[in-house]
């Protein structure tokens, strides 16, 4: 087995065995952690390695928050995110972990592409994801960072949930976030989220809320005050959406209105008590069954990306 071979702060060589598992290339760079493409040098299976950040090392809370979380999607076999192969540290103070690689395009990429989803297309992956949440949730877990491009269309066509860096146990603390102090991105946040306030799964709702917004407009409900993060503050804490009607290029049945505006709701308890109950709004709203999978573009065409 090679050291650690790093080039440069924060990077792996091409060839570099960690844990078993060759650095074939690099993926993306997250906020906490650099993501790099490797394969099993036994099996050969493609996987996805997450090391912790170089500037990071000796932040005992980083170093903390990356164990977690590989040890929360260990414990979220049975729920569409990421199965974890292995944890350990690169070298002293630097943690990393191997996941599964899920091919596919997240949905920032898809929305690019197509511009938005049709109302049942939409409504599907919104159950998909709300499914999802359902059984992380159940784990006692808070996603804290739902967006798009944690949200990912794998080519067996489903939807799957990714990017724990920022859930956090809602059953004991581990003391990683300070009282006050907002986490998660601001233009997902719900209003008690960017207040510093604790998130629990009627936060994971408002992000999911605004996910289905944006896949059939094409634009977040407060994209209209501009990029400033005073701007989507005030959005979130004190303005009303708009109707996903008057921002989509097609027509947003009343019932799916009514969900986003329950969905929306500035305070928590005006929101739909959990995932599931939100699931089933949608269903009754859509006539889907629950068995019935996501239905989008042929789901060989996310081939062309991965995570």
């Amino acid at each position: 087995m090679r050291g650690p071979g790093l080039r440069s702060v924060g990077s792996l060589e091409r060839g570099t065995v960690v844990g078993g598992y060759e650095v074939l290339g690099e993926l993306c760079s997250g906020g906490m952690g650099q993501l790099y493409d490797v394969a099993d040098t036994t099996l050969g299976r493609r996987a996805v390695l997450k090391v912790l950040h170089d500037r990071h090392r000796g932040r005992h809370d980083y170093e903390a928050r990356l164990r977690e979380e590989a040890r929360l999607l260990a414990m979220l076999g049975d729920a569409r995110v990421p199965a974890v192969f292995a944890i350990g540290e690169v070298r002293q103070g630097q943690p990393y972990f191997v996941m599964e690689r899920l091919w596919g395009r997240d949905l920032r990429k898809e929305l690019a592409r197509l511009g938005v989803f049709s109302v049942p297309t939409a409504i599907r992956l919104t159950i998909d994801l709300l499914e999802t949440l359902t059984v992380i949730h159940a784990r006692s877990i808070v996603h804290r960072d739902i967006k798009p491009e944690n949200l990912l269309l794998c080519d067996k066509g489903r939807l799957y949930l990714l990017d724990f860096g920022v859930a956090r146990r809602t059953d004991f603390s581990l003391g990683l976030t300070r009282p006050g102090v907002a986490m998660g991105t601001l233009k997902w946040m719900a209003p008690e989220q960017i207040a510093g306030e604790d998130a629990d799964e009627r936060s994971d709702v408002y992000a999911a809320g605004l996910v289905l917004f944006e896949i059939l407009t094409g634009r977040g409900p407060f994209d209209h005050l501009g990029p400033s993060a005073q701007a989507l503050r005030i959005g979130h804490s004190t303005m009303t959406p708009p109707s996903a009607s008057s921002c989509a290029p097609q027509v947003v049945p009343g019932a799916v209105e009514s969900i986003l505006a329950k969905a929306l709701a500035k305070r928590a308890k005006d929101r739909f008590a959990s995932a599931r109950a939100m699931a089933d709004a949608l269903r009754d709203a859509s006539g889907y069954g629950s068995d019935e999978g996501p239905t989008f573009v042929d789901p060989s065409t996310f081939r062309e990306g991965a995570a």
